[in-house]
């Protein structure tokens, strides 16, 4: 099992490519990229 160590935002957040936690509530049409 792989954890979860952080996710990439585009879209709501301040800046393209936002590093946001696992508690980051999204919006609609934000993109994430995870990364374990």
């Amino acid at each position: 099992e792989r954890k979860l160590k952080y996710a990439l935002l585009w879209g709501s957040g301040k800046f393209d490519g936002q590093r946001v936690g696992r508690d980051y509530a999204l919006a609609d049409g934000d993109i994430i990229e995870l990364h374990g």
